[in-house]
């Protein structure tokens, strides 16, 4: 069959053939599905990114809050988010993070403060500072059906000890 022969005999008939219209509609109800479907998950790909960025700003929130304190101490805080935000929740966890001292340290090596001679005066100094290192670990959790998401950041932060925590060597009781 001849390309002029189908021109010749598809102006002849007067309409569609039944199975040209049954593919024609299968045809476009299968691919109207897929885009409903790309777009439906082009949606809750947005609603669940937007989840996300919102939990980001509440932990910037909390470091800040963290942050700003003047004394850290070591503590685990749960909580929930004021409105709107009351579908999200927190967890804060702060430890003093101590130094590690090797079983090789060896204390001999370190040098000792010079003798003092006769007729030297002796002056006072002043005690360095002591530092603690905080390590802060700061959890956001939320639900997004039936699913519970989370979002966590850990920082750590190095501030001086209060003077009521020092030891006084020279304290007499």
């Amino acid at each position: 069959m001849s390309l002029r022969s189908f021109i010749a005999r598809s102006h002849q008939s007067p309409g569609f053939l039944l199975l040209e219209v049954l593919l024609s509609i299968t045809m476009i109800s299968v691919g109207s599905s897929v885009i409903m479907r790309t777009y439906s998950n082009s949606i809750a790909a947005g609603v669940i990114s937007q989840q996300y960025v919102v939990a980001a700003n509440l932990l910037e929130r909390q470091f800040w809050d963290i942050l700003s304190l003047k004394e850290i101490s070591s503590a685990v805080t749960e909580g929930v988010f004021d409105k709107p935000y009351d579908n999200y929740s927190f967890t804060v966890q702060i430890e003093e993070q101590m130094p590690e001292l090797s079983a090789e340290t060896d204390f001999a090596e370190i040098p000792a403060t010079a003798p003092l001679t006769p007729g030297a005066v002796q002056t006072v100094q002043e005690e360095e500072p002591i530092y603690i290192l905080y390590k802060i670990e700061v959890s956001v959790k939320w639900t997004y059906r039936k699913d519970e998401k989370q979002l966590t950041q850990r920082t750590a932060v190095i501030r001086k000890q209060p003077e009521d925590e020092k030891l006084d060597d020279f304290s007499t009781d």
